[in-house]
Parts: C-alpha cells; sequence; structure tokens
C-alpha cells in the first residue's frame, strides 16, 4: 500500500537552533514514540529500534536509516525502512524543510513522507493509516517543542483534490473494508510502522557526521 503523510507545524524557537535539536541523538531518544535505541552505522546512517504497544500487546519494529541529502540549516531528505516481521514493514522517504519566515524566534517546520507499508499494517486500510500517522506526529513535535521551551503549532496543510471512489470491477463503488474485531491488535505495527515515516523521518533527518558523534539526521 503506498502513502503519503504531509504535516506542518510551527516551533517556537530560531531555525538554527530547530535544526541542531533534529541532530541530537539524546533529544531525538525522549521525542519519538516508543524509541528504545539509536545507533549510528555509518556517517550518514543508523538504525533505530521503536516497540509499541497497546494493551498487553507489544511490537517491535527495527529500522535502517540512510541520509540522501541535506542542505542545513533549511532541508534534508531521509530514506528509510522499518521491519516488524509478520506485523508489517514500511519503507520509504521523507523530506524535510525549515522556514524561517514565521520570524526570528520561531520555525515552520514541514515535512513529506512517500511510504510502501505491507503485512498487517496495511490491512487496516490506508485511512486508519493515515489517522495514527498524525496522532504520532503530533507527540512527536509536542514533546520536541517542550524540548525547545514551547509548545509545537499544527499549521493548517495546503488543499488537496479530493480522490475519486472507489471502484470494483464492474464499474460500481467499492463497499468499504468491514471493521475487524482485530484491529486494535493491528494498530500496534501501524503506530510503530508510519512512526518510522513521520514521527522518525521528521525527527531523525540526517545533516551527516558533521553533525554529532552520532552522524545523527532528521
Amino acid at each position: 500500500m503506498a502513502l503519503v503523510f504531509t504535516g506542518s507545524y510551527l516551533i517556537p524557537a530560531p531555525r538554527e537552533r530547530v535544526w541542531a535539536s533534529l541532530n541530537d541523538p539524546d533529544v531525538l531518544a525522549r521525542c519519538i514514540p516508543g524509541c528504545t535505541a539509536l545507533t549510528a552505522t555509518g556517517p550518514d546512517s543508523f538504525a533505530a529500534t521503536v516497540v509499541a504497544r497497546i494493551g498487553v500487546i507489544s511490537t517491535t519494529f527495527k529500522g535502517d536509516l540512510h541520509r540522501a541529502e541535506a542542505d542545513p540549516p533549511s532541508r534534508y531528505v531521509l530514506n528509510g525502512r522499518a521491519n516488524g516481521g509478520l506485523a508489517g514493514f514500511a519503507r520509504g522517504g521523507a523530506e524535510i524543510l525549515l522556514d524561517a519566515g514565521a520570524g526570528p524566534d520561531s520555525t515552520v517546520l514541514t515535512y513529506r513522507a512517500e511510504a510502501d507499508i505491507g503485512g498487517k499494517v496495511a490491512m487496516v486500510g490506508g485511512r486508519l493509516i493515515q489517522s495514527v500517522a498524525k496522532s504520532l506526529a503530533d507527540d512527536f513535535f509536542g514533546a520536541f517543542a517542550r524540548e525547545l521551551g514551547g509548545d509545537a503549532r499544527p499549521l493548517a496543510p495546503p488543499p488537496r483534490p479530493a480522490a475519486p471512489p472507489a471502484t470494483s470491477a464492474v464499474g460500481t463503488t467499492a463497499a468499504a473494508p468491514p471493521t475487524s474485531v482485530h484491529q486494535g491488535d493491528m494498530l500496534v505495527p501501524v503506530r510503530v510502522a508510519t512512526a518510522f515515516l513521520t514521527g522518525i523521518a521528521v525527527g531523525i533527518a540526517a545533516t551527516g557526521a558533521a553533525a554529532l558523534a552520532l552522524g545523527l539526521a532528521r
């Protein structure tokens, strides 16, 4: 299942400070939902482990992330993949933009992530995944802004054209898939997979080896 995630937030800190914090492994580890490990594997790459828990259910996803482009302090591109075994997988890329146009003491951060999601994750449907991704992004940016001493404010996304209704092979509108009684279980891998393409993609973009000893980039 191919999906696109987008979002924009007003961060109450100068762009240079936002950029530096997005490259601070300690800050990221505290802000990324469920992140339990973040390890450099090269000058432009690292591995991350995220654990999601809902009730007594726990799923661990491990991901590899690699910086493709960086233009400090305004833009970077991150490619990555996350795998949770039978629970599902996510792979794709994200572009993060930092705009100082909001004023000297604030930054507009915008991200766009394109993901291919499969396994149990995909079974819950794109609409629910989008909703969970938005919640994860809000959680990450809320924690990130608090690290900088303020509160993140979600900004309205640009208008998008409405997608045409899905049709069956005979041209009739396809019915929405029934809600599964196991949907709560499936939300575990959904939360983790989308975290890699929102929370992690936005929080770990790459600036390369010059960033910190860990070479974190987000």
